[in-house]
């Protein structure tokens, strides 16, 4: 089964690596060594852009799955040099209106680049929430988000937090990674 991933490993540009695994539902052959990924989604596309390539770091499995089915074409002979011409979503339901978001190579690779700081992220300790309580959906957790002290990396309130190196790699995400 080409769409199952079994962990794969990546490189990552700091000089680390990372293995995962999961189940691409999609794989269309468009031409002779030319593919698309289509991942279902479920739920509604709030959040998501043709615009924004990674909605700076927060989409990113689109880039995931189109580096890990190139290397597994390749692995199983199946095509040396494959080109995953377009990796994205699509919403079948009714709630998701049958939107499709794809999102071409172009900017594939940076998402190696996104796990690097989202790991260096974790490894000091820091787990800044990336939207205010009221961006939620979801409102059962909203008194526990509520009492975090909002520290803003962008906009207006942003410069009374610049001096904050625990802020640095998640302003990075912000600045690079739309």
């Amino acid at each position: 089964e080409l769409g199952k991933i079994k962990a794969i490993k990546l490189s990552l540009p700091g000089g680390k690596s990372i293995s995962f695994q999961g189940k691409i539902d999609r794989i269309d052959k468009l031409d002779e060594d030319t593919y698309r990924i289509i991942d279902y989604k479920t739920g509604t596309p709030y959040g998501f852009s043709r615009s924004k390539y990674f909605q700076n770091g927060k989409q990113i499995q689109h880039a995931l799955y189109a580096l890990s089915l190139k290397k597994i074409l390749a692995k199983a002979g199946i095509s040396a040099f494959p080109k995953i011409q377009k990796a994205g979503y699509y919403f079948p339901t009714l709630n998701g209106q049958g939107r499709q978001y794809f999102y071409g190579e172009e900017r594939r690779n940076q998402v190696l680049e996104i796990i690097d700081l989202l790991l260096d992220i974790v490894a000091q300790g820091n787990f800044a929430m990336i939207q205010k309580a009221d961006d939620f959906m979801c409102t059962d957790y909203r008194d526990i988000l509520e009492q975090n002290q909002v520290m803003e990396v962008s906009g207006k309130n942003a410069k009374k937090y610049d001096k904050e190196p625990a802020l640095d790699n998640l302003r990075r995400l912000q600045e690079k990674y739309e």
